[in-house]
């Protein structure tokens, strides 16, 4: 086998495995339903860019797959953005709704 094949199946290996190391990190950290079915999602949805962009990348003509490259470069940051906000967002509901269904704080001193 040429070392190029065997480079290329390592890289794929290592890439796969720190996809599953992160998607598992990602559905621990998750708090609550809510966000752990976003997280779920979320995952599913980056497989799938990922996915999309290996199968455009080796199936398009020459000059398109370096446009999908652009194009992958440029979304997958925005798309992670989104995500860590939604997700910080769908956090903070969380809690704020766990906290109203506990009722009042009774360490809280009243108000005036």
């Amino acid at each position: 086998m040429s070392p190029w094949l065997l480079s290329g199946v390592g890289l794929l290996v290592l890439s796969v495995l720190g996809g599953v190391v992160a998607v598992a990190t990602g559905l621990r950290s998750a708090r609550g339903p809510r966000e752990r079915a976003f997280v779920r999602r979320a995952c599913i949805a980056s497989w799938a860019m990922v996915a999309l962009f290996i199968v455009a990348a080796f199936t398009l003509p020459a000059p398109y797959h370096w446009i999908s490259a652009v194009v992958f470069v440029f979304a997958v940051p925005a798309a992670i953005y989104r995500w860590t906000t939604q997700r910080q967002l769908l956090r903070e509901l969380e809690a704020r709704e766990r906290r109203a269904a506990e009722g009042p704080d009774e360490s809280a001193p009243a108000g005036r």
